[in-house]
C-alpha cells in the first residue's frame, strides 16, 4: 500500500520490543575456516568465555545477550557466527577486542579467521 509512515512505526515498535538497533547494538562475531569442527570449537570457546561477562552485565542492569553459534554460509569455508546484543559501550568494546586478540594468538586457532562487526546490515 506504500504507506511508509505506518511501516516505519511498526518497524520501530518491533525493533524496540526485540531490542534491535537503534535501541541496542549487535556485535556479530564471525569465525571461518576449512574444517567445520575447528570453527565450531572456536565458537563454543568464545561463547563460554562471554557468558560470565554477559551475566555480570545483566546483574548490573545492563541488558546483554549472547546468541549462537549459527551457520553463516560461505564459499569453500565453514562460517559460524555469534551475536552479542548489548549497548556499544567501552566495556563491551574492550571485552570483545580482548577476546578477539586472545583467540587470534592461540595456536589452536591457526588457519581460522575471526572478526567482529558492529550493527551489521546483512
Amino acid at each position: 500500500s506504500q504507506d511508509y509512515d505506518s511501516f516505519y512505526q511498526g518497524e520501530q515498535q518491533m525493533r524496540a520490543l526485540l531490542r534491535f538497533p537503534p535501541f541496542t547494538d549487535l556485535f556479530r562475531i564471525t569465525a571461518s575456516g576449512g574444517e567445520e569442527s575447528q570453527v565450531l570449537r572456536l565458537c563454543a570457546v568464545l561463547r563460554r568465555s562471554l557468558e560470565p561477562w554477559a551475566q555480570q552485565r545483566r546483574q548490573q542492569g545492563r541488558e546483554t545477550e549472547v546468541l549462537g553459534p549459527a551457520p553463516a554460509g560461505g564459499n569453500n569455508r565453514y562460517r559460524y557466527c555469534l551475536m552479542v546484543k548489548c549497548q556499544n559501550d567501552k566495556d563491551a568494546r574492550a571485552t570483545l577486542a580482548q577476546l578477539l586478540r586472545l583467540a587470534q594468538q592461540d595456536q589452536v586457532n591457526r588457519g581460522l579467521s575471526l572478526f567482529i562487526d558492529v550493527n551489521p546490515m546483512d
